[in-house]
């Protein structure tokens, strides 16, 4: 019976070994996934901050479209309250001493200019502006807003396949 309590009461070294390796093992773990959440939460602030930059760039240019578009729509006010009759002609006559480009398009002008919104992209914006405005509108239509690049975008067709 002695031999019996004997080799109940001797812990086994398999026992002790096996639960130390297997908090090691999950000590690991737990280390291993700590360093992945870092990682993964420093990529998603650096990529909130890009994007940031990049909407906070988009709304200065659009705070400086609607800037000018006020300018534009002040004096066409002023030049359409001063002389209805030659309106169109003092209107391209204003149109001409802002930024931007002016075409004639028969019935109305065309008024189109850009934005920087920063190196790689710009704001385009173009404006309609009848000759002859309805009464109680704005003198012009917003013909398009649109972000394009900076640089026309060209592909690379080169493939080194077995250079």
């Amino acid at each position: 019976m002695k031999d019996a309590m004997k080799k109940k009461s001797s812990p086994s070294f398999f026992g002790i070994g096996l639960s130390s390796i297997l908090i090691i093992f999950v000590l690991l773990c737990l280390m291993v996934f700590a360093m992945l959440s870092l990682v993964s939460a420093r990529a998603g602030r650096r990529l909130e901050d890009r994007l940031f930059g990049r909407a906070s760039a988009y709304y200065e240019a659009c705070a400086r479209a609607d800037s000018l578009l006020e300018e534009v729509d002040r004096g066409l006010d002023e030049r359409y309250r001063a002389e209805p009759d030659s309106y169109a002609d003092s209107a391209a006559a204003f149109l001409g001493t802002l930024s931007g480009r002016t075409e004639d398009l028969g019935d109305a002008l065309s008024f189109s200019f850009t934005e920087s919104v920063d190196e790689t992209q710009y704001l385009s914006v173009t404006v309609e502006i009848p000759k002859e405005p309805p009464a109680g509108e704005r003198y012009y239509r917003i013909t398009a807003w649109v972000t394009a690049p900076a640089e026309a975008w060209e592909p690379d067709e080169h493939l080194n396949v077995l250079d």
